[in-house]
């Protein structure tokens, strides 16, 4: 089985992220014929950044509801939500990442903003052991696992101007 976690404060969830997911998914598909289970992890409370404009119930309930819609357009996927870092209280993806790893192929889908700054990451070379990493490029500053480009989205440019959220999911 083939097992992708694809954590963030998704605050909002946009459809840059939604895409995100679509080109990790159909990348594996392209490379394997085993079952696919992706994990969209909200982060509860992320030390790296102010108090999230969502309050983390709404941001779980959003993604609940993409996982649902992905689940139809992708039948032979499995689209799970977990709630496991309002649980565990982590402040670290390492935590979260020992948490899901299995003996299956183990990946981590993050965006080139996040690749750039992965060395910063507690632990990040203990995350490499465990996971390849999917990295969705943005800007083509670094050579990585090419997936389909997405959306010149962020959660904080929509925060910032609301006429943005025509960019979010109609979930």
């Amino acid at each position: 089985m083939n097992r992708i976690l694809f954590g963030g404060t998704f605050d909002p969830f946009h459809n840059g992220h939604y895409q995100m997911i679509i080109s990790a998914v159909e990348y594996i598909k392209s490379k394997s014929f085993e079952k696919i289970e992706v994990i969209i992890i909200p982060t509860y409370r992320p030390y790296y950044k102010s108090e999230p404009y969502q309050k983390y119930d709404q941001r779980f309930e959003i993604c609940e509801k993409v996982a649902l819609k992905l689940s139809k357009e992708y039948n032979d996927v499995d689209f799970l939500v977990s709630d496991i870092d309002s649980v565990i209280n982590t402040n670290y993806f390492i935590d979260t990442a020992k948490y899901f790893y299995s003996k299956n192929k183990n990946y981590i889908l993050i965006g080139e903003d996040e690749y750039i700054k992965f060395d910063t990451w507690k632990d990040y070379k203990d995350i490499l052991d465990m996971y390849t990493l999917l990295v969705v490029e943005r800007e083509n500053k670094i050579p990585c696992i090419k997936l389909d480009p997405v959306l010149d989205i962020s959660s904080s440019k929509i925060r910032e101007n609301p006429s943005l959220l025509a960019f979010t999911p109609q979930v």
